[in-house]
């Protein structure tokens, strides 16, 4: 795939056979995106968000620009927002409350989300029992990851407002 096929501020997205992984491509054909810097992409230990080649954010796989959300910035806002992070941290890497999706998705309109983590809800959703017993955990679940959630949001907006600074 050519450099110049993604427009700077794009939101990229490559699968890696159970999960997609998320990008901001930032031009030149550069990728800024929240992962382990080990060789599992998931190690949370050793995640941070990091500048790398659109060959090495792709890993060979194919590169897709996702849309499902409705970007608040402009394209160099995004960008911007994306590079200011980099070497940040911004609360720790956790694959259900603040993966690379939840930050490309900051980076592009200004709220953690996560459709993949929205989809793995409605899954435990149906899985968990109906009853009493079951209401019960799902609140107390969702109720966890809420106020998990804020907390994020906070650190994100914080290292915003920090970096203007």
């Amino acid at each position: 795939m050519a450099c110049d096929t993604f427009l700077p501020g794009s939101i990229l997205r490559v699968f890696r056979g159970l999960y997609f992984h998320y990008g901001v491509y930032v031009g030149n054909g550069k990728v800024v995106h929240f992962c382990s810097t080990g060789d599992n992409e998931l190690d949370s230990a050793s995640a941070d968000i990091i500048e790398t080649s659109l060959s090495r954010f792709s890993k060979g796989d194919f590169v897709s620009v996702d849309t499902q959300e409705k970007p608040l910035f402009e394209g160099e806002e995004i960008v911007r927002r994306a590079r200011m992070s980099i070497g940040t941290k911004l609360g720790t890497y956790n694959l259900l409350s603040n993966n690379c999706e939840h930050f490309a998705n900051w980076c592009r309109c200004g709220k953690l989300v996560s459709h993949q983590k929205n989809f793995v809800d409605s899954v435990i959703n149906e899985l968990l029992p109906s009853g009493s017993v079951g209401r019960q955990l799902k609140d107390i679940a969702f109720s966890l990851f809420s106020q998990e959630h804020k907390s994020l949001q906070s650190v994100y907006d914080n290292q915003l407002s920090l970096k203007n600074k």
